[in-house]
């Protein structure tokens, strides 16, 4: 079997049809709110990239795992980001409903888009600042 070569054949091979929409939200917000950075497969998974990888999504027969290589920078005043490693971080996103209620007030969607336009750009030195809005 053929390993898909793009997002949208790996989200049609690999990803279960009940969690399609919670990826296609997925993907809305971050072309929204992160429109520099490119849409790729890698490590066989659709991540987000500027000069380095910064998030990935990661499906699972029960969720969506929405990871960022950065994510400990993250400020997370709602604590919905999880992980223990010194850097990345994730969120476990079962429906679309998941992704709206987690970044859907305006404030919440202020902070994602300054945290995935600062991470795109590659300045970390300010993450701290930020909020993942999650």
């Amino acid at each position: 079997m053929t390993k898909p070569n793009t997002v949208d054949a790996f989200v049609k091979a690999q990803v279960l049809p009940e969690l399609r929409p919670t990826v296609a939200r997925i993907r809305a917000l971050m072309r929204e709110y992160a429109p520099d950075v490119t849409e790729i497969i890698s490590n066989g998974m659709p991540c987000y990239r500027a000069r380095r990888i910064i998030a990935y999504i990661s499906p699972t027969k029960k969720d969506i795992t929405l990871g960022f290589s950065r994510g400990a920078q993250f400020q997370d005043k709602d604590g919905l980001l999880r992980g223990v490693g010194k850097s990345s971080r994730h969120v476990k996103l079962r429906t679309a409903a998941d992704v709206n209620t987690t970044s859907c007030d305006t404030t919440s969607n202020r902070r994602w888009s300054s945290t995935l336009n600062e991470v795109a750009r590659g300045g970390d030195s300010d993450l701290h600042t930020t909020s993942a809005g999650f």
